[in-house]
């Protein structure tokens, strides 16, 4: 009886040391399976971001086209605005200032447009194939494929590019050898037409957003044409007889004597 009572108290003990055990040795053999001397911090962040990799990969490539078409009307929105609502508030203003502006302007959008179409469509440069290059100064693991001093493998193009900078989205295309000029100066000129427009549209844009918004629904007449515009570009087709009631219509309103011209010039319609 006292036997049988020792063991049951022993049997809760025993069952905690055999599960402790088998923790232990499920745990070492885990770490013996995924030991590894050169594990780093380094190297398990980018075990850890491997998926994201894998999704910029193969997914970048297919959404190039559509960062393109998003330029490009980024681009046009821009330039439209100006066209609307900046072009007439300078006409009105200054019409040598507004030639000047135009001129300008015209320019920088050719470069921007120019360099940007040349980026995109101009090959980065790739090593050739099939020749014996000498100055190859390694083996690229995934091409299998000699290659050059300051050449890397891009994972969207799979492709080695020549002096490769870095895979451009907006360009959907790499920047390397064959076009790294283009993108420098797409970058300038952009850089530089946007300084233009902040420039030469921050009185425009503080008149409208924290000023009393005077001048900006005036109307300017442009002569030789039946046709008034504002300066939010819309055009207001008129005619004489719309002069003549413009003419009466404010004495009317304020109670004051109706222009002699305007009695004349209706009598004679009538």
């Amino acid at each position: 009886m006292g036997r049988i009572r020792w063991r049951l108290k022993e049997f809760p003990k025993k069952l905690l040391d055999s599960i402790r055990f088998r923790c232990q040795y499920s745990m070492q053999c885990l770490r013996s399976l995924t030991y590894n001397h050169h594990m780093s911090q380094s190297y398990a962040s980018d075990v850890g971001l491997e998926p994201i990799f894998w999704f910029v990969d193969n997914f970048t490539h297919l959404l190039g086209p559509f960062f393109v078409f998003a330029v490009v009307c980024l681009t046009a929105a821009v330039v439209i605005i100006c066209y609307w609502v900046g072009l007439p508030y300078w006409w009105n203003k200054s019409q040598n200032t507004t030639y000047f502006l135009m001129l300008v302007g015209h320019w920088l959008l050719w470069n921007v447009a120019y360099n940007f179409y040349k980026a995109a469509a101009t090959s980065p440069g790739y090593p050739p194939e099939k020749e014996l290059i000498v100055e190859a100064v390694s083996i690229c693991k995934k091409c299998i494929a000699p290659k050059p001093p300051r050449t890397h493998h891009c994972s969207v193009c799979n492709k080695c590019v020549l002096k490769m900078d870095h895979h451009c989205p907006w360009l959907n295309n790499c920047v390397g050898y064959g076009n790294h000029r283009y993108f420098f100066l797409y970058m300038l000129y952009t850089s530089v037409g946007v300084l233009f427009i902040i420039c030469f549209g921050f009185e425009l844009g503080w008149n409208v957003l924290f000023g009393d918004g005077a001048g900006w629904n005036e109307v300017e007449p442009l002569h030789g044409h039946p046709v008034r515009f504002n300066l939010s570009g819309h055009i207001i087709p008129v005619t004489e007889m719309n002069d003549y009631i413009d003419d009466g219509l404010v004495p009317a309103q304020h109670d004051l004597p109706v222009p002699q011209d305007y009695s004349s010039n209706a009598a004679k319609h009538r």
